[in-house]
């Protein structure tokens, strides 16, 4: 159980900064002071303070137990309850953004997955293109964010990536589907559905057919991947696209095929560098990599070139 000395010498962390603020705040030693918050940490189960650099930042379970401890007039029971409930992930809040395609075809499963073991934890998934979401981002102002470039936002860190080539997705009569994987030829006098001209995965795949003189059908545009996917599915024709969204399409009238040409598709992870440490966050990506496994190993079983790379904390 918590006692009273422990919520004084937590508060006077808060309020003053640092250890040595709070030693002088309490007329107290320093070491007496970092003895005692570990041992709060401890009762706890989770720490407090991100100590980085002789400094010490308080993690985003420790602002969350701050503010109940201001609310509660130091009710100790209370608090302990609260620090119980963070511990457990009961209580919390993840705020997340990432490009509009991913709201509906990559972060529902990973949400149930995540759900199942933190299911009052609060989500917020805001969808933005580029560049709104690296601006947001680099501001601070979201606990994690999903993009598709390789460079990194300023202010943030690179959690890990998921590189795969393109896929062609094909109706389900489609006479290409008797070739296991299609060369740039395949697509010669077929019907192409296209992403709007000013996409930069079409420009990259109109980029690469013009090269080599293959000439397409090129009747529809849409500035929807999910739109997409829809026309392919009614026999309106085919389309190549990254191979996430694909996997929401399957069995519903849609098939695919891997592409001997490269069109590289690249998914970022980033985290803010400036906002308190959240352990649902480190939840969210365990469970987001466990997702983006399992569909390594169906793209691997189909010979689809590609990747999950994870990176440590300090990478960059």
């Amino acid at each position: 159980m918590f006692h009273y000395r422990h919520i004084e010498i937590f508060q006077a962390i808060m309020k003053t900064g640092s250890i040595t603020g709070a030693a002088h705040l309490l007329f107290t030693s320093q070491p007496t002071i970092s003895r005692e918050i570990a041992r709060f940490e401890t009762l706890c189960g989770f720490p407090l303070f991100d100590r980085r650099n002789a400094k010490i930042y308080p993690t985003e379970a420790a602002l969350t137990l701050y503010e109940e401890i201001l609310q509660s007039n130091i009710g100790l029971e209370r608090v302990f309850n609260t620090a119980q409930q963070i511990k457990n992930h009961q209580i919390g809040e993840l705020q997340l953004c990432c490009l509009p395609f991913l709201a509906t075809t990559l972060l529902p499963t990973v949400i149930a997955k995540f759900k199942s073991h933190t299911q009052h934890t609060q989500i917020c998934i805001t969808p933005l293109e580029s560049p709104f979401i690296e601006t947001q981002l680099s501001s601070q102002q979201f606990h994690l964010g999903l993009i598709e470039h390789q460079s990194i936002p300023l202010g943030t860190t690179l959690q890990f990536q998921f590189k795969s080539n393109e896929v062609c997705i094909l109706p389900d009569t489609h006479p290409l589907l008797d070739k296991a994987e299609l060369q740039l030829e395949d697509f010669a006098a077929h019907e192409f559905i296209s992403l709007a001209k000013q996409d930069p995965y079409r420009q990259q795949i109109d980029q690469v057919f013009h090269q080599h003189h293959i000439q397409r059908q090129l009747s529809i545009e849409t500035h929807s991947a999910h739109s997409i996917c829809t026309m392919v599915q009614k026999g309106l024709g085919v389309s190549i696209v990254n191979p996430l969204i694909m996997l929401d399409y399957l069995g519903s009238g849609l098939q695919w095929r891997p592409i001997t040409f490269s069109i590289p598709f690249t998914l970022s992870l980033v985290r803010p560098d400036y906002r308190p440490v959240s352990r649902l966050a480190d939840l969210f990506i365990a469970d987001l990599i466990a997702v983006l496994s399992d569909a390594q190993q169906l793209l691997e079983q189909h010979h689809v070139a590609n990747s999950l790379i994870k990176f440590s904390s300090a990478a960059q």
